[in-house]
């Protein structure tokens, strides 16, 4: 009797040695999250990594070079594509898009909101409705981006800030505590 090797491709780590319960290819692995090898899984839709300990609900997509570990939840029809990250606590609802960004700790990203370009939402970042955060841009802290305002070009927003409505933050500068930029503000430079 001849032993069979599993199926797949070792791409970020072993192959543990389960399947699905439909006997098909093998789902189960170990991959490496930063500097950890743990549990993991490709998830159906999309075939990205997925952490054992982390929830991707099936609607939901994460692309092949995706990553979703931790505790974080990727819910509804929430999109993770190119080489995005959501870890740790960090939450991703709705019909939301991920392409190429990080959201960690424990940010919150839903509605129809766009991070996209090598953007971060962290701390307790949030960016909802349809809000969009690009071109290596960053919400941190207790930040809030809502409604239709964006930011972008190296732009950070951080602290107790809120930029809601049409608002527009483009870089490089940095919002700080106890602002609200409101409307169809267009922040351009900042005094420092």
């Amino acid at each position: 009797m001849t032993k069979r090797q599993p199926k797949g491709s070792p791409i970020g780590g072993q192959f543990a040695q389960d399947r699905k319960p439909d006997g098909g290819d093998l789902v189960r692995a170990m991959h490496t999250f930063g500097n950890s090898l743990i549990p993991a899984h490709r998830h159906e839709n999309g075939g990205g990594w997925v952490a054992d300990t982390a929830t991707v609900e099936p609607g939901a997509y994460v692309g092949p070079w995706a990553e979703v570990s931790g505790n974080a939840m990727v819910r509804g029809g929430a999109r993770i594509s190119g080489r995005s990250v959501v870890e740790k606590d960090a939450v991703v609802t709705d019909n939301a898009l991920i392409l190429n960004s990080v959201v960690t700790d424990h940010a919150y990203v839903d509605g129809e909101s766009r991070v996209l370009e090598g953007s971060v939402v962290k701390g307790s970042g949030r960016v909802t409705g349809f809000a969009t955060i690009s071109r290596w841009s960053e919400v941190r802290d207790n930040a809030r981006v809502s409604d239709f305002a964006q930011v972008y070009n190296r732009a950070t927003v951080a602290g107790q800030v809120e930029v809601i409505h049409y608002a527009v933050v483009r870089g490089p500068d940095a919002v700080f505590d106890g602002y609200q930029i409101v409307g169809d503000t267009d922040i351009i430079e900042t005094i420092r």
